[in-house]
């Protein structure tokens, strides 16, 4: 029995009769569907997870990150014997801010300063665990992606001791373009939603106005403040006519890591080498329609897509979370009689302290803290991460 078939044998299956989506309403089809499956339906047959020392070095740990093409690890603790939280890109650059801006620490202190340490300075190994078991329905998963604000969603076996794979909101999206969506025009007892062929500016989905910019001169140090501040993981890039030429995202801050670069953020973004970084933002116009909108998310794995006018100048942002608020969430909302915000926090998966701990035993190579745990048994790798499924590319965003 391969590691897939193990974990599915611990879940209840759910043997659901058939539905005719047809006789429901349309906004309904997508939260129905996904109700009647659970987070373990959408678990990758194979694939490997690059696990992290908390006593690894701040600076070693980032660059892990980089070496290993991915946005995030869990953390585990040798001293615990159990994982204690995940590593993400807006850790470094809540880091990097945090030196930035101390009157009393140095950016020096990135070159010697631990994981373990960073998390008790920051008070993060308190911060509360958000997570799903395996035989939770994905309807759960989209309300927790959405109204928590985190891009990945640890998903455990039924006893707790385990995470079998990370729930992002691009799985969940190619998930539902893969076994529903597809299915619309062959299938006799579902129908495309009416609202698939509306553009994206009569659905509104998406943010229309107070869009966060720079330019090319913008400091880094003030493009991770914004990334903060504004709750976003992109800002487009314009140039003096004020044309999208560009777009600046969190993973491109790896490069300072990558690089040990990181002592002077005053330098302008357009000093940063970007050949670590991968393209996971698109464009799109108002007159597109949301079909149009979700297939180049999942085709060209995108996390956000810049909406830009006959100028190329930005209108509006669209991300995966707004995509999965209109089909998901806010049609739930609805048929559970209870509210949601209009406000999407796309940003906040900083962690230093993610997953549940887990009773696990990970063999950590002491001599670099990094060890890679692999399951199933299939050939081609099926990354945990929103990146490199890809993710990129997380965000994601």
């Amino acid at each position: 029995m391969n590691f897939r078939q193990e974990m599915l044998s611990s879940f209840p299956l759910r043997r659901t009769e058939h539905v005719d989506y047809t006789k429901m309403p349309e906004e309904e089809v997508i939260p129905s569907f996904l109700r009647r499956l659970s987070c373990d339906d959408v678990m990758p047959t194979s694939g490997k997870i690059v696990v992290l020392s908390v006593d690894l070095l701040v600076k070693n740990a980032f660059n892990a990150l980089v070496t290993n093409d991915i946005r995030s690890a869990p953390l585990w603790s040798t001293a615990e014997m159990k994982f204690v939280g995940m590593l993400t890109i807006t850790d470094f650059v809540n880091v990097l801010r945090h030196y930035y801006n101390s009157r009393t620490g140095d950016i020096k202190d990135i070159e010697n300063q631990t994981i373990a340490t960073w998390r008790r300075i920051t008070g993060i190994e308190n911060k509360p665990i958000i997570r799903i078991k395996g035989s939770e329905s994905l309807t759960q998963a989209a309300k927790i992606l959405i109204q928590q604000g985190v891009h990945r969603l640890p998903v455990q076996d039924d006893s707790g001791n385990a995470v079998v794979f990370v729930m992002t909101k691009r799985r969940l999206l190619q998930y539902l373009q893969e076994k529903l969506f597809s299915k619309f025009v062959e299938s006799k007892n579902v129908n495309m939603p009416s609202f698939f062929t509306k553009t994206i500016q009569e659905l509104q989905v998406g943010t229309f106005e107070d869009i966060a910019v720079i330019n090319e001169d913008t400091k880094v140090i003030d493009a991770l403040n914004l990334f903060v501040s504004r709750k976003v993981s992109a800002l487009p890039v314009l140039d003096d006519k004020g044309s999208v030429i560009d777009v600046f995202q969190k993973f491109d801050v790896f490069a300072l890591a990558k690089n040990q670069t990181y002592h002077d953020l005053d330098i302008p973004i357009k000093s940063l080498d970007k050949s670590y970084s991968r393209d996971t933002t698109g464009t799109c116009t108002f007159d597109e329609t949301l079909e149009t909108v979700i297939t180049k998310f999942v085709s060209n794995k995108f996390h956000r897509l810049v909406v830009v006018d006959k100028n190329y100048a930005p209108a509006g942002m669209i991300s995966l979370s707004d995509v999965l608020k209109f089909l998901v969430v806010q049609p739930l909302v609805k048929m559970e009689n209870s509210s949601v915000s209009r406000t999407i926090p796309e940003d906040s998966e900083g962690a230093v302290g993610g997953t549940e701990a887990e009773e696990v035993e990970v063999d950590v190579d002491l001599s670099t803290g990094v060890a890679h745990m692999k399951i199933g048994d299939g050939n081609k790798p099926d990354s945990f991460e929103e990146t490199p499924e890809t993710e990129t590319p997380p965000d994601d965003e």
